[in-house]
């Protein structure tokens, strides 16, 4: 379980391994340093304070980092921070700029956007995911990124869009 404080982040510029077990139990946990549900009481509050949507950035892809680069079997949420996040805005549970790691089996929630791919992210893999309750959009992507998205679940009724966001750019 790792728990991040208000505009934390995960930036990755070589290769990250983030691989769990395929049970909930042996998942890797993200998440807001609020967040009692997952890892207790890690600010010692009790219930005064709670997670929420926005918190901490996200895990970063940018360019340089390693196709080799894994995210699977986590469950990742209230991320989306937006002040200062570079190249981009608001951001996603995964955000990936000109990369391609590979993002497979993981639970993405309670977010701006679920993953935010920018640029050219040909080899970026999306497999066997879970997205629900983006306040924007489960996926949001420039013009120029072509990811392969396979086997993955969207929910239907809790995101502030149920579609596909296009990020600002140039379509050539």
């Amino acid at each position: 379980i790792l728990k991040f404080y208000n505009s934390g982040y995960l930036h990755v510029y070589g290769t990250l391994l983030a691989v769990g077990g395929s049970a909930a139990v042996d998942n890797i946990y993200f998440t807001d340093y609020r967040d009692d549900v997952w890892g207790g009481d890690t600010n010692g509050d009790g219930i005064a304070t709670g997670p929420a949507v926005n918190w901490w950035y996200g895990i970063n892809f940018f360019s340089g980092s390693s196709s080799s680069s894994r995210v699977d079997n986590s469950r990742i949420r209230y991320t989306g921070y937006a002040a200062g996040l570079s190249p981009g805005q608001y951001g996603g549970c995964v955000n990936i700029y000109n990369c391609g790691p590979k993002i497979k089996r993981n639970v993405m929630s309670s977010s701006y956007f679920g993953i935010r791919l920018e640029g050219v992210t040909a080899a970026a893999e999306v497999d066997s995911n879970d997205f629900g309750i983006a306040t924007q959009t489960p996926v949001a992507l420039t013009f120029e990124s072509f990811p392969s998205f396979q086997n993955n679940t969207f929910s239907a009724s809790d995101n502030g869009y149920d579609a596909i966001g296009i990020l600002p750019g140039t379509l050539t």
